[in-house]
């Protein structure tokens, strides 16, 4: 059992460095001036967050890191100290917020961004700390909005 958990802490340190690499990167090519906080943990979701801002909804536009702010504190003061369903209702919040961010990021950064987001959503959010890292080289371009362009395109050349 603690030759499995030995594994299991480097394996988690490794997905870290990866994450950390790629959200730098992301971070530096979108010009933020705190890409070196992707190195401090916790912290780093602020920044990863902040990549995801211009993308999602309108209505939830600069509001994401508040809502971090909120289910941080929320776990933290309430969820800890009470029953494990109260404890649940963080975490599961917590993954929410995760996955509808990563969902933007893969979606600018990736043209297999459903493979992607499906892969986050079945590992608790595991291999978005690897697709982070696999976006990094990746052309800043939201593939869906361009995918829509291409098939406009080619509806309106055929009414000509």
């Amino acid at each position: 059992m603690q030759d499995f958990n030995m594994i299991t802490t480097i394996l988690h340190l490794i997905l870290y460095v990866f994450f950390a690499i790629g959200l730098h990167r992301l971070a530096k090519r979108q010009v933020l001036n705190a890409s070196w906080l992707a190195w401090i943990p916790i912290i780093n979701y602020f920044l990863f967050l902040q990549l995801a801002e211009d993308q999602v909804h309108d209505q939830l536009k600069g509001k994401l890191q508040f809502f971090f702010i909120f289910i941080l504190i929320y776990n933290i003061f309430v969820a800890g100290s009470l029953y494990f369903t109260i404890s649940l209702i963080g975490i599961v919040a917590h993954l929410a917020l995760m996955l509808y961010a990563f969902y933007f990021l893969a979606k600018r950064y990736s043209k297999n961004y459903w493979i992607h987001f499906i892969l986050a959503v079945l590992t608790l959010t595991n291999t978005m700390l690897l697709s982070v890292f696999l976006f990094r080289n990746n052309e800043n371009d939201d593939y869906s909005k361009h995918q829509h362009v291409i098939q406009t395109t080619e509806n309106t050349s055929y009414r000509k």
